[in-house]
């Protein structure tokens, strides 16, 4: 790594972070009524690179999501109510609003709300509405870049939560332990499905309907 990359200061390594953003997902089911069950879980780990696209060694970024199913997604409860209600618990928690924008039509919108601890917190009514966790580039604790599992919240099954597969198989009784790295545990999902859905040509947290208005 090159002598003049400046690291941020982090409060927490990437094993003390993840428990943090799994409760951050529990305190917004917490205020939401008629919570109708997350579908899914997924999640992706992202490296950290320099100005120059370096890869920073020893770090790493990690996003968590929960999605509602199709149909759960098409309430107004889920797309107007749950929204407004983010909006004021993370404004009344001391979050900074960074990002509340609406499509033109008025049927979609992203929230994102920032810590001062570094954590991002998004939710996107737009497709399957979802609430995704992102970490930030934070050091890999215990020489290890996969954190340690943690139980899904909101109801989602075994074989909706392949996250949770990731991080620990023998929970769901997929594989056997293994004490071999893999590339996966660089990038479980490479080649398939990312953690966050993204129209072509656009990087999360940047909004899919920008370019409406």
């Amino acid at each position: 790594m090159p002598e003049d990359v400046t690291l941020p200061e982090r409060e927490f390594d990437n094993q003390e972070v993840y428990p943090l953003m799994e409760q951050l997902v529990a305190e917004a089911v917490a205020v939401l009524p008629d919570f109708p069950g997350f579908a899914e879980r997924d999640g992706l780990l992202h490296e950290c690179t320099d100005e120059r696209g370096n890869e920073i060694e020893g770090w790493v970024s990690i996003e968590l999501k929960y999605a509602f199913t199709d149909s759960a997604s098409l309430t107004e409860q889920v797309r107007g109510e749950y929204t407004d209600i983010l909006r004021d618990t993370w404004t009344e928690a001391g979050y900074d609003i960074t990002w509340d924008e609406a499509s033109p039509d008025g049927e979609d919108h992203n929230l994102e709300a920032a810590r001062t601890d570094g954590l991002t917190l998004w939710w996107r009514v737009w497709g399957r509405t979802s609430l995704t966790i992102q970490s930030g580039c934070v050091p890999v604790g215990g020489g290890d870049q996969k954190p340690g599992y943690v139980p899904p919240v909101g109801g989602v099954l075994p074989e909706n939560d392949p996250w949770g597969n990731y991080l620990d198989p023998t929970v769901y009784g997929t594989e056997e332990p293994s004490d071999e790295s893999t590339d996966a545990a660089v990038n479980p999902f490479e080649g398939g499905q990312a953690a966050v859905d993204t129209a072509p040509g656009t990087a999360p947290g940047t909004s899919p309907f920008i370019n409406e208005l």
